[in-house]
This record gives structure tokens, sequence and C-alpha cells, in this order.
């Protein structure tokens, strides 16, 4: 308890510096730990979608048939 009583006394003339420190920290931690929070939050998005995101469509046409050959060759790729 004695130490207690004497931290307070030696704290008189700083305890608006102490104060404004430790909010200083407070709100340093809350930025970092929501920018990691942001950054898991986007990064399990992007995991989630990202055979959406990275997949393209592509369409061929012609005016002549496609050759079985080539036909059976796509099909087997899992294309229509």
């Amino acid at each position: 308890m004695r130490w207690f009583l004497l931290m307070l006394r030696e704290s008189r003339g700083s305890r608006g510096r102490l104060l404004f420190f430790t909010l200083c920290i407070a709100v340093g931690v809350t930025a970092v730990v929501g920018v990691a929070a942001l950054a898991q939050s986007l990064e399990e998005v992007l995991r989630a979608q990202g055979r959406d995101l990275l997949a393209a469509d592509l369409l061929v046409s012609s005016r002549r048939p496609i050759d079985p050959e080539l036909d059976a060759m796509v099909r087997r790729f899992g294309a229509t």
C-alpha cells in the first residue's frame, strides 16, 4: 500500500502526460488489431472466392463444325 501512495505522490506533475501516453498506446493497439482483422477477413474472402475470381471463360465459335478429335480432347478437360 505504501508503494501506491509513493507512486501517486511522484506522479502529481505528470498524470496528464501519463494518461495521454496510455491513450496513445490503447489507440495504437486498437489500430493494429483492426488492420489485422481486416486483412484476415479479406484473405478468407479471397480464398473462398478465389476460383471464381481467377477463372476465365472462353468461347470459341466457328462457322464450320469442330473436328471430332479436337472436340473429344476439349471434353476431356471438362469443357462443354
